[in-house]
C-alpha cells in the first residue's frame, strides 16, 4: 500500500497565506498524524475535537468569516451556486433547502443550524487536509 507523502505545516502555510488562520486553527484541533485518515475517509469518522456538534459550532462560530471564505472559494473554482455545493455535500445529502442553509449561515437561525454549521466545519476541515497533500 502506497503511504501519503505530506507537505510540512511550514510549507503549507507559506503556501497559503491567506488561509494561514484556519490551517493554524485546524492543527490546534487534531494532530498532523490524522491528517492521511481524514483524506481517506472524511471527517465523519470523528477526528481530534471535531466529533461533537458543541466543538464543531464552537470551532464555526469563531472562524466562520476564515470557512466561508474557503467555501466560497471552492465554489467559485468550481463555477458552482454555493448554496447548491453546501446541499450537495456528502454529510447534507441535499436534506436542507437553499433557504435553510442560508438562514443557518447568514441569520443565525433555523432548527437544524447545526447540522449545516457542523457540515462546513467538516467541509473546512477536510479542505485544509488536502492541502498537505503532495
Amino acid at each position: 500500500m502506497k503511504t501519503l507523502k505530506l507537505k510540512t505545516l511550514k510549507q503549507v502555510l507559506s503556501e497559503n497565506k491567506n488561509k494561514k488562520r484556519l490551517i493554524k486553527a485546524v492543527l490546534s484541533n487534531i494532530d498532523y498524524e490524522y491528517i492521511p485518515d481524514i483524506l481517506k475517509v472524511g471527517m465523519s469518522s470523528g477526528f481530534g475535537n471535531f466529533i461533537y456538534y458543541k466543538d464543531t459550532l464552537n470551532f464555526f462560530n469563531k472562524y466562520k468569516r476564515d470557512i466561508l471564505a474557503l467555501v466560497i472559494e471552492v465554489s467559485d473554482s468550481l463555477d458552482s451556486n454555493l448554496l447548491e455545493m453546501i446541499s450537495n455535500f456528502k454529510s447534507l445529502d441535499k436534506q436542507f433547502s437553499e433557504m435553510e442553509i442560508s438562514e443557518a449561515i447568514f441569520l443565525e437561525k433555523g432548527e437544524y443550524s447545526y447540522i449545516i454549521k457542523n457540515a462546513l466545519v467538516w467541509f473546512a476541515v477536510e479542505e485544509i487536509c488536502h492541502l498537505f497533500e503532495e
